[in-house]
């Protein structure tokens, strides 16, 4: 079991939680599809050409960082 109390454990959700809404103002989500859009045109584009497939159509960006 955790070493955290309940209060403890209510107040890093609600701090959890306000941290998502800041997030979320942000526009982020908008970003990673943007991005993921043109990362599929190019794997499509790459494909047609012979080149490669990047793979990377379902990927976010917070994947793509995580892979850095």
């Amino acid at each position: 079991m955790s070493d955290y109390t309940v209060a403890e454990l209510q107040e890093m959700e609600a701090e959890f939680s306000a941290m998502d809404a800041e997030f979320a103002g942000l526009g982020l989500e908008e970003m990673d599809s943007e991005f993921g859009e043109a990362f599929a045109e190019l794997d499509a584009e790459l494909d047609a050409a012979g080149i490669s497939l990047l793979d990377v159509e379902a990927m976010s960006i917070s994947e793509m960082a995580d892979n850095d």
